[in-house]
């Protein structure tokens, strides 16, 4: 479980933000000399402080080559702080324009996504038009505007601010039991950038494997092998499958949903279908058996964590109606050419005896991994069981959705009530049950 230690390091970090945010807002260009003006000094000090204590306080306890080092450490301090007083409106500068560059990169996605989904024939996609336009727009303006370097860190600061309020409300409610509240979390919630979510499920799993070195009998203690005897209703839980694998975009992690013991995956699984280097294609959904799928994965390398969510039986009709909606759309497809069954889809599909199909018009007939994806589709089939975050870029990771159930499922009172690792390195999964996890049938 998660320590009280990190509920509070969490709220303390969020407060953090909300001032520093705030601070932005309200003054800007001159918040920002204070702080380099504070680091240039620090870094100063710091600097002088290592040359002192090298030079004085350790002369000749150490060799030539360790003290040359320290020296060369503790002068780079001095420099930096030096340059830094120099360049403050510079180095201001070049940090807004990087702000701008990275808004301008989500419009021009944006514009992508509704391109396509507008050539698909999709229906009330203006929103996304809407979205892309202001964030090219704001790009734009932080990069070559007039008043690029205030309006920028105002905007800085009012995201700051609401980052802020989400990593309080995230130590709060790991903390507390206020239903009430954790409702009221799942509607303002508000991701971090995009590019830092994308880096969350692989690093999540370098932390594992570090912790796995010499300490197999160590993580075996921690986890179960085995879901303890409970009182659960299988048929009243769905499963959030997150995997990471070692290269490319499988390192970005990806998401299936399995109920039943049927894992529904979807991707851009056609490779003789891929654009820009598989980051556009045909939409494809793979239904196939929960066990053989996850044998599969273990067997390429893969990591799988598996999160169980218990439903209401109102919730369980919204997700049957979500899964019936979205497979009335499909036709069924079969991996035909040599360089299909070689890849992914070809293995996957022979090792599991699954089923593939493609879609015939809607959202996911056309697969983009920065909008259509396979977190937008898990996400439709929860429905309101799923992250609901306020977007405020229109793209959806894993390291979303890994960050997310991973702090319910620590959350008293979640309905995210079961976590499992399924890791090459172990026969078996690695499971972590919360302790009260009896689903109680409601309507």
């Amino acid at each position: 479980m998660v320590s009280r230690r990190e509920n509070i390091s969490s709220i303390l970090f969020g407060c953090f933000l909300v001032i520093f945010g705030l601070a932005l807002v309200f003054f800007r260009a001159s918040f920002v000399l204070l702080l380099a003006e504070i680091i240039q000094f620090i870094l100063i000090v710091i600097g002088l402080w290592k040359l002192f204590y090298t030079l004085v306080l350790k002369r000749g306890e150490d060799e030539i080559l360790p003290r040359l080092i320290a020296l060369g450490k503790a002068l780079l301090y001095v420099i930096f702080g030096l340059i830094l007083a120099d360049r403050v409106e510079f180095t201001t500068g070049w940090l807004i324009f990087f702000i701008g560059l990275y808004q301008f990169a989500v419009g021009i996605i944006g514009f992508t996504s509704y391109i396509l989904l507008a050539r698909d024939k999709v229906r009330n996609i203006k929103s996304q038009l809407f979205i892309s336009l202001i964030h090219f727009l704001f790009g734009v303006t932080s990069m070559f505007g007039s008043e690029r370097i205030t309006n920028t860190l105002f905007r800085l600061g009012v995201y700051l601010v609401f980052i802020g309020f989400t990593y309080v409300n995230d130590g709060r409610q790991l903390i507390t039991r206020n239903e009430k509240a954790r409702k009221l979390r799942n509607r303002i919630r508000i991701p971090l950038p995009v590019f830092i979510d994308a880096i969350i499920p692989n690093n999540v799993l370098i932390k594992f494997n570090e912790m796995l070195v010499g300490n197999e009998d160590t993580v075996s203690e921690r986890f179960s092998n085995n879901l303890p005897a409970k009182n659960y209703d299988e048929d009243s839980i769905v499963h959030i499958l997150i995997h990471v694998g070692k290269t490319g975009f499988d390192k970005i992690g990806h998401v299936d949903v399995s109920y039943k013991g049927k894992v529904y995956s979807y991707g851009n699984h056609d490779i003789e279908a891929h654009i820009a280097a598989g980051a556009i294609g045909d939409g494809v959904l793979v239904v196939a058996d929960e066990k053989p799928y996850l044998d599969f994965l273990k067997t390429r390398g893969t990591s799988v964590f598996r999160f169980g969510i218990g439903l209401r039986d109102k919730e369980l009709e919204e997700l049957k109606y979500e899964l019936e909606h979205i497979l009335k759309d499909v036709t069924p497809w079969k991996a035909t050419t040599e360089k299909q069954k070689k890849s992914y889809i070809g293995k996957v599909l022979e090792a599991t005896k699954g089923q593939a199909f493609k879609f015939k018009r809607g959202r996911y007939k056309t697969y983009f991994v920065l909008g259509t994806n396979c977190v937008l589709l898990a996400d439709e089939l929860l429905g309101n069981n799923g992250i609901n975050l306020i977007n405020v870029t229109g793209i959806l990771a894993p390291g979303t959705y890994y960050d997310y159930f991973n702090k319910l499922f620590h959350t008293y009172g979640s309905n995210v009530i079961s976590k499992m690792l399924v890791h090459p390195q172990f026969q078996e999964p690695l499971v972590e049950v919360k302790p009260v996890t009896k689903i109680k049938k409601r309507t």
